[in-house]
């Protein structure tokens, strides 16, 4: 249960959430865009270096899987200082937690959360005294909501 986050809006751009002392930022992806990954790095890049944020996670509606088009796999191979992409495509989505590395072969994990009965779960991030991320544990809820 999270009681204690409060809310910043930043700009149209991205979002700043604090969760007691740890600041996430929140970007969003939308299919369709122009310089998806540009965009989306240099946002990362700015709320990781400029925000002091330890988490940003990407709200993304590219899709899970496409050979075609930049998809949230893609996506997260192609980013810098994403941690988290959560998918919200309503019929391109995994019912399975994913992990991929990122350019500079850290972890970005990727969840989908779609209104079509699965349920998204936890993701569990613990950082250390230093706000650096400790450990990461995935609880996924694959069940339909009747």
């Amino acid at each position: 249960m999270v009681t204690d986050i409060n809310t910043t809006l930043t700009n149209e751009s991205y979002r700043i959430v604090y969760k007691g002392d740890i600041k996430v930022g929140v970007i969003k992806a939308l299919a369709g865009e122009k310089n998806t990954v540009q965009r989306i790095n240099t946002l990362s890049a700015y709320l990781k270096k400029e925000k002091d944020c330890q988490l940003v996670v990407c709200l993304s509606q590219l899709g899970f899987k496409n050979k075609v088009v930049l998809d949230d796999i893609k996506l997260a191979q192609q980013s810098t200082n994403v941690d988290v992409i959560i998918g919200g495509h309503l019929s391109n989505f995994s019912a399975y937690p994913f992990v991929a590395q990122n350019t500079n072969k850290a972890e970005v994990i990727i969840q989908s959360a779609t209104d079509n009965g699965f349920a998204l779960g936890n993701i569990e991030i613990e950082f250390d005294n230093t706000l650096a991320k400790k450990s990461i544990a995935i609880n996924n809820l694959l069940t339909r909501i009747a």
